[in-house]
């Protein structure tokens, strides 16, 4: 996949990426992605298809993956601070926290 053009609308960004560094692209043919987290424990980012309702795993050396189809149109990911995934859905309007198994920790709309 060749490399994609960026364009800087913001002088403010320059201070937060170092002058050597490069963009790559890791994964192509999303609709809309959102909600990008990366865990240093397993090395790995994962990221939202909105529109395509999939989470999406990329791993060094692996390449992306599908991690979860029917995903409730996830779109925000972050971790706590014990190193969980948390994740926003839309489609439920709950926030889940993954470590191992899903618990809900909001089912308000």
């Amino acid at each position: 996949m060749p490399g994609p053009q960026l364009e800087v609308l913001s002088a403010e960004l320059t201070d937060l990426v170092l002058p050597n560094a490069s963009l790559e692209r890791i994964h192509g043919g999303c609709l809309w992605t959102e909600g990008p987290v990366y865990f240093p424990v397993g090395d790995h980012v994962l990221w939202s298809d909105i529109p395509a309702n999939r989470v999406y795993q990329w791993v060094p050396e692996l390449g992306a993956r599908i991690l979860l189809h029917h995903a409730n149109n996830a779109n925000g990911h972050t971790r706590d601070r014990e190193g969980r995934l948390v994740t926003c859905e839309h489609l439920t309007r709950v926030r889940r926290a993954l470590a191992p198994r899903v618990t809900t920790a909001s089912n308000r709309r």
